[in-house]
């Protein structure tokens, strides 16, 4: 059986991550802690995002207090996949993963990853795109397609017409009236 994260398990596992979100040395952090460096390691690659991790703050040596520890800038957005965000609407969850590409390319232009800052903007537009048009607040490309169609014109109404005219051979008057009216009704503007 696995044994489970001691830094997982730690009182302090969201200043502990902050602090690894800043970038600062885990063995830093794990002297602050009281954990080890191995720990604190494991935990960093297993269990925070190398997106929220966009650079290595040199400490110095020194053991980071309260206020060394940078603010999340992504704490109001919470994890993408947590374990109490797995449902949610369609568009709730197309928000969170708008919300990690977006951590992915800003984690990729600080590290000058030009690769990564250009495949998470594909990705970002796409997304956005999804979410605008489910959202409203883009035009819908699949609007109804509204299909003129000059029957004058079709091989259908020209038999149809023919047909009509030499059924009124036996009727001169009749063929030429009837003739006159269709030829009107061709010309009329509609």
């Amino acid at each position: 059986m696995a044994r489970s994260c001691a830094t997982c398990e730690h009182e302090d596992l969201s200043a502990i991550d902050r602090a690894l979100r800043g970038g600062h040395p885990a063995s830093i952090v794990a002297s602050t802690y009281g954990l080890t460096a191995s720990s604190v390691q494991r935990h960093r690659a297993r269990h925070v995002s190398a997106a929220l991790v966009p650079v290595v703050v040199s400490t110095g040596g020194s053991a980071p207090d309260a206020a060394d520890v940078p603010p999340d800038p992504f704490a109001d957005v919470g994890d993408v996949i947590g374990e109490d965000e797995l449902g949610g609407s369609v568009l709730d969850r197309l928000e969170r993963t708008a919300a990690y590409v977006q951590r992915q390319l800003l984690s990729g232009a600080v590290a000058g990853k030009p690769t990564q800052v250009i495949n998470a903007s594909r990705e970002m537009r796409s997304l956005l795109e999804v979410i605008g048009r489910a959202t409203g607040e883009l035009g819908n490309d699949k609007a109804p397609t509204v299909a003129v169609l000059n029957v004058t014109t079709s091989a259908e109404w020209q038999r149809i017409q023919a047909t009509m005219l030499r059924a009124l051979l036996p009727f001169p008057e009749a063929a030429t009236a009837v003739a006159s009216a269709l030829l009107e009704l061709q010309e009329a503007p509609t």
